[in-house]
């Protein structure tokens, strides 16, 4: 007799990295109740009864970072200049097919010539698109942090700002991945 059943995937299953499947069979005969536990069918892996079947799915965890600016408060002259805020804005978004959690900012900011320079606030959580507490990304779901900077005589006399954010976070096996 040959049974055959169905089961979708969840994405705890994606995150567990497998499938652990066994069934136990029972019937009564003529000689009383017998019985069995299920086996993979695969005696070359050293068991040879009894053991489970086992369906691996391999993680691919990746995340992409994208970082614009706006100016916020722009006072004269148009454009950037002295005393204008700039309000930047990152999106980090899960494309692999594990959830991931861990997620770190290191945030980049110096002048054109290279010194450092200092947010007025931030990179600060603001919200992620499914609900995901801070530090945590489902499958295909989007935070999104915010930070400010208001522009400094330091800046202008270097011929400019820049600023970039290093993400990392972690998958349930504990893969490190990360974007600029």
């Amino acid at each position: 007799v040959t049974y055959e059943f169905e089961y979708t995937i969840t994405q705890d299953d994606v995150d567990d990295g497998m499938l652990i499947n066994q069934f136990y069979v029972s019937a009564t005969g003529a000689s009383g109740i017998v019985s069995d536990t299920s086996d993979n069918g695969d005696d070359t892996d050293g068991n040879t009864e009894d053991d489970s079947t086992v369906t691996t799915i391999a993680e691919d965890p990746s995340i992409e970072s994208v970082k614009t600016v706006a100016i916020t408060d722009d006072v004269l002259p148009a454009g950037a200049s002295l005393g204008d805020t700039m309000t930047y804005t990152i999106t980090i978004e899960n494309t692999g097919n594990v959830t991931l959690d861990g997620v770190v900012l290191v945030d980049t900011f110096t002048d054109a010539d290279g010194n450092p320079l200092v947010l007025v606030t931030g990179p600060t959580f603001v919200s992620a698109d499914a609900g995901s507490a801070e530090g945590d990304l489902l499958v295909g779901e989007t935070a999104t942090y915010t930070a400010t900077y208001v522009v400094e005589q330091d800046a202008i006399d270097a011929g400019g700002f820049s600023n970039s954010v290093e993400v990392s976070c972690d998958s349930p096996d504990d893969t490190t991945v990360d974007d600029t």
